[in-house]
């Protein structure tokens, strides 16, 4: 929604909004002259052409209810996104079950580096990206395209990548079938498409007439850049064969990628000193788990990982408890603590230390306290040449720094 906000001023149009708390994002639209209200009241609504509203609002919410007792035209955030993506000559648009943000960022960095000037909305902070968002020069639009709120199916875009096909999410189409098909109906109304090889994407996609499968096999193309993780290296893949479409030399696009800096929360390290390491990451899918366990073993094989989880919505804990507790198992100490719940609602009975329950092998610990007693818990425990991965989608965050001060 920030980035939304922030192309959309760019371009020229008068821009309104309004959240819940202040924090970071509404901070940076009131630097661009974009007015925020904190708090939803309809007297926010001041006869606006359109609103645009997240996944996370509902029907009750009084901006929402008003602006459609008005017949003011209101879309989502998924919908309103397609529209916006017709204005521009050329779309990209990135979506998959895990690293979209990743290789979105990748790819706008790779045409900005090469003097293309796209336009560009990205769903986290890139480190070495000023905004979430763009206008550019106009012809080019690199655009995540969220699988997650059923949305996907309306972007129509000349370019699209599908990083990976999983069942994240499919409580939102009521099956797994329903999530597949919204992949296939993006596929499809692409005229170029590159996608993870897997046997799912396989039986999908193969009928598409410009469909380049990316695999392990062209690993060794990016084997040279510093980054961390088999993960990253194929969504570096991504982003340099796309940016051949724009004529963008493979050479330079990996010259490019050398200064790339990572987008925030995805394995940022945090706290760097002799004796040990902080990263923090945004995972919270089994797979995205297993990804960034995997990276951080590659990197460092023989060092004692210590991993802080919180689980994001008790849905994933209803469908996935037995794989995130396998995934979360393969670190050699554990700390869960309760779920971040988000926008969802569920009456589900499972909680965090339901994943805890069934950790056998490593010591595995839920933690219901202060994130202080958390924090001086772990400092205490911690040894030479630790590894302490914080995990996440939720205000597991807020700990990072609370974790910090115990070792500055």
């Amino acid at each position: 929604m920030c980035g939304i906000a922030l192309l959309v001023h760019e371009s020229g149009v008068k821009v309104t909004g309004s959240d819940i708390i202040e924090s970071n994002n509404t901070v940076l639209l009131r630097s661009k002259h974009i007015t925020v209200e904190i708090g939803h009241n309809h007297q926010n609504i001041t006869s606006p052409d359109i609103i645009v509203y997240s996944s996370a609002i509902t029907i009750t919410n009084p901006e929402l209810s008003f602006a459609k007792e008005q017949s003011i035209k209101s879309l989502k955030r998924g919908i309103f996104l397609a529209k916006l993506s017709s204005f521009f000559p050329s779309t990209i648009a990135v979506t998959g079950s895990h690293g979209k943000t990743t290789v979105a960022s990748m790819l706008a960095h790779i045409l900005i580096q090469n003097n293309k000037s796209p336009a560009y909305l990205i769903g986290g902070r890139v480190n070495n990206i000023k905004d979430y968002a763009t206008a550019g020069a106009g012809d080019i639009l690199v655009a995540e395209a969220d699988e997650s709120d059923g949305t996907l199916s309306h972007i129509k875009c000349n370019y699209g990548i599908i990083t990976n096909i999983d069942n994240d999410h499919f409580w939102n189409y009521h099956s797994i079938q329903g999530l597949f098909e919204s992949f296939r109906r993006f596929a499809f109304s692409t005229h170029v498409l590159l996608t993870k090889d897997s046997p799912d994407s396989r039986s999908m996609f193969s009928d598409h007439k410009n469909c380049r499968f990316i695999g392990e096999q062209n690993l060794n193309r990016v084997s040279t850049l510093p980054l961390l993780g088999r993960h990253n290296r194929i969504n570096a893949l991504f982003a340099i064969i796309m940016a051949e479409q724009f004529g963008i030399d493979f050479k330079d696009s990996v010259s490019s990628m050398s200064t790339f800096q990572g987008v925030d929360r995805r394995l940022s390290l945090r706290y760097k000193s002799k004796k040990l390491l902080i990263y923090e990451d945004y995972a919270h899918h089994p797979n995205e788990v297993k990804a960034c366990v995997d990276a951080i073993r590659e990197r460092y094989p023989s060092r004692n990982l210590k991993l802080i989880f919180q689980p994001h919505r008790v849905e994933r804990i209803s469908h996935y408890c037995d794989e995130l507790a396998a995934e979360l198992g393969k670190a050699d100490e554990l700390y869960v603590i309760p779920v971040f719940k988000a926008w969802m609602k569920n009456k589900s009975s499972v909680s965090a230390q339901d994943i805890v329950k069934k950790i056998n092998l490593i010591p595995a610990f839920f933690h219901d306290q202060s994130l202080n007693s958390l924090a001086k818990r772990i400092a205490k425990s911690s040894k030479s040449d630790d590894i302490i991965l914080i995990m996440g989608a939720g205000d597991i965050t807020e700990f990072v720094p609370v974790l910090i001060q115990e070792f500055a």
